[in-house]
């Protein structure tokens, strides 16, 4: 595909009317309480179980006011920033596998929020060097740092526009890049100079934002940032993700009335990685649809489920 046949358009604001009020209650899962009272630096060490739940349960309120002025999406009011979503993934403990390896591949986590999910896998032992978010709205980023309280030492996170990288063919050979020596994560500031660096993509909640054709160039951008370096000793490629899918393709229906959101297939989905990774390498495509409330908002659209995917290269 060229850049000439591209299709792209980009995510549309909503009308006022249309965005529900904020109001759930929040529940916080054991395993959330334990990790975020364990990684949010300044709560005072002796303070009670009680004054320590109040403290982070205000830090999360207080982002989400302002994270939903910014745009109203449902994973901000069903408080998804916080949900610990990527550990229930069942590519998780083999990405923990590979932070056992000589030397941690890249994970990247694309569309990242508030870095909640690299926070956590951090936390579950995988070097946080090897980690790295980006996010469209730095607003987000920063508010990540504001609920954390460790913007001096978090995993590295930046703001960048995917649309803004240039198509290129896949797999790009980062080897034959004539560019300057590729940055450190820490410096990473385009998602360009991440091009052939990355091991694991993780893509939460991301795909369904959009229509289909501009899906396929979101997957053919992503595709171009993959190590596919064969023989390594962290195993396969891997972009993984979940987002809201349907047992038979086709646009989706949007409470807030935001027109073109495509929901994949299985079927479909696994034919869009085909054609974006054709016979360069091998490609298996691993892809459920489960009814999961806990994950996917009822009020989303009608007749649409969690689709939870792999696909695996090399």
């Amino acid at each position: 595909m060229s850049v000439v046949d591209e299709h792209i358009l980009r995510e549309s604001q909503p009308s006022d009317s249309l965005i529900p009020a904020l109001g759930e209650s929040l529940k916080l899962l054991e395993e959330q309480k334990i990790f975020l009272r364990h990684v949010i630096r300044d709560i005072n060490p002796n303070a009670s179980d009680v004054d320590a739940e109040v403290e982070v349960e205000k830090r999360i309120l207080t982002v989400q006011r302002r994270a939903y002025r910014i745009y109203p999406y449902p994973c901000i009011r069903h408080f998804h920033y916080v949900s610990l979503r990527m550990s229930k993934h069942d590519a998780f403990p083999y990405i923990l596998k590979a932070a056992q390896t000589s030397k941690p591949p890249v994970l990247l986590d694309m569309g990242c929020c508030m870095g909640t999910d690299l926070r956590y896998l951090a936390h579950s032992g995988y070097p946080a060097s090897s980690l790295i978010g980006c996010d469209l709205r730095q607003a987000y980023i920063d508010l990540g740092y504001e609920l954390y309280a460790d913007r001096e030492t978090s995993v590295p996170f930046f703001s960048a526009d995917i649309f803004e990288m240039t198509p290129c063919a896949f797999p790009f050979d980062a080897l034959s890049d004539n560019d300057q020596i590729a940055p450190s994560l820490r410096d990473v500031r385009r998602l360009d100079e991440l091009r052939g660096r990355v091991k694991y993509i993780y893509a939460g909640s991301l795909f369904h934002l959009f229509d289909e054709g501009t899906q396929e160039a979101i997957a053919r951008r992503l595709a171009t940032l993959l190590d596919v370096t064969p023989g390594s000793e962290s195993g396969p490629t891997l972009i993984f993700g979940q987002h809201v899918g349907k047992a038979v393709e086709g646009v989706r229906e949007d409470f807030m009335g935001r027109t073109g959101r495509f929901a994949h297939s299985p079927a479909s989905w696994e034919r869009l990685w085909r054609r974006i990774v054709g016979d360069t390498k091998p490609v298996r495509v691993d892809v459920v649809l489960l009814d999961r409330p806990d994950h996917f908002s009822a009020n989303t659209s009608r007749n649409t489920q969690g689709m939870w995917w792999n696909v695996w290269i090399g």
